[in-house]
């Protein structure tokens, strides 16, 4: 799969690519807002969802899957600069 955010001119760039057992979302999840990025998939793709009201009692619940999510999402920003 692959991210695509859009350019200054408005047409999408890609600016990463994801494998197997990869997640994206997270920063829309974690920050409450909504998504920046577009998610192509390149080839057949089995993809799990998980709502945000689900996604908020899991880190709730877990906070170790939250710290997860959060240094994920401060990589992915970085990496996007």
């Amino acid at each position: 799969m692959e991210i695509l955010n859009k350019d200054p001119s408005g047409r999408e760039k890609p600016v990463a690519k994801l494998g197997a057992g990869e997640v994206f979302g997270e920063m829309s999840l974690l920050g409450d807002r909504p998504t920046t990025a577009t998610v192509r998939a390149l080839s057949r793709t089995t993809i799990m969802f998980l709502g945000r009201d689900y996604f908020r009692r899991l880190v709730t619940a877990l906070p170790p899957l939250r710290q997860y999510f959060e240094e994920l999402s401060k990589h992915r920003r970085r990496a996007r600069v």
